[in-house]
């Protein structure tokens, strides 16, 4: 397809009219004139980690990705003000420097700031809102190239809508965050018998601030994760360990397998064991953000 958009999963594809990647917000400003002119809806594309047909158009297709500096970091009050193409990975390795940590993650970290926080992106904690609690004003270009400032004080129906708003009510050139002061993560994983998870549930997401776990339809054990807080220093793990877990083990080993079980499907109850008695004992103690995206 001319102009083919896929997203990440391969379950939402379209071919809009045009595509276009500004530079700058009069960029964008010039491309909506062009659109309005043509008579082309605009959506706006971030990494593509939706499921949904968000983006889906015929005809302009917008990529922020060029729009990705961080404006203006005031230290003190926690607040940074950041354009909408940034990464969640490169505004965390950029502001973890200047003492500035989001509260919260996901376990993937290349969404774009815009679309993670207008598509109420989350991640773990029973006490924990989604990455669009961050956010403290919300700049918005409207179809004229005009731009407007939301938040809670001017306009608190419009700046309640802007928070997640999954791309109905203009293009998102800029946000301001509310950040908190960096911190370690310590991150345990290990497989846990299905019963004693289920068993003690409550125990397990009250008595840590991140608990998540995974269930193999054919194995008894469950792999769990718990993410806390340590007043430790960072320990980072070396690149060869991380391509061996994440990529090679987490991507690549477990795709093939999930290959070959679609040829084989009474491989399914073998590997899923296998699979579950293969996610052994692992223990991290870094970076928050490292942590939150790790697998």
């Amino acid at each position: 397809m001319t102009n083919s958009w896929v997203n990440w999963a391969g379950d939402q594809q379209c071919a809009p009219a045009a595509t276009a990647a500004p530079g700058s917000p009069e960029d964008v400003a010039e491309l909506l004139r062009r659109a309005e002119a043509a008579g082309q809806t605009v959506r706006v594309a971030g990494a593509g980690h939706s499921f949904t047909d968000a983006v889906l158009t015929d005809g302009m297709l917008l990529n922020l990705s060029k729009l990705d500096r961080i404006l203006h970091v005031d230290r003190a009050a926690g607040l940074a003000r950041v354009e909408a193409g940034a990464t969640l990975n490169a505004l965390s390795a950029a502001l973890h420097p200047l003492g500035l940590a989001f509260p919260n993650l996901g376990d993937i970290d290349v969404q774009t700031i815009a679309g993670a926080t207008a598509t109420a992106t989350h991640g773990t904690g029973a006490t924990l809102q989604n990455l669009s609690a961050a956010l403290r004003s919300v700049e918005l270009m409207l179809a004229d190239g005009s731009r407007v400032e939301l938040d809670e004080q001017s306009d608190p129906d419009g700046w309640r809508a802007a928070r997640v708003h999954v791309g109905a009510l203009g293009v998102v050139t800029a946000v301001t965050l509310e950040l908190v002061p960096s911190f370690v993560l310590e991150g345990v994983e290990r497989p846990v018998p299905v019963t004693d998870v289920l068993a003690d549930l409550d125990e397990y997401i009250d008595g840590n601030e991140h608990f998540e776990f995974y269930m193999f339809a054919h194995s008894p054990l469950a792999m769990t994760k718990r993410n806390n807080r340590v007043e430790l220093p960072e320990q980072p793990r070396g690149r060869a360990v991380d391509w061996f877990a994440d990529i090679l083990v987490s991507n690549h080993t477990f795709d093939a397998l999930a290959r070959l079980c679609r040829r084989r499907p009474q491989l399914i109850p073998w590997v899923q064991r296998g699979a579950a008695y293969a996610g052994s004992y692992r223990r991290q103690v870094d970076r928050s953000y490292r942590v939150f995206a790790s697998p």
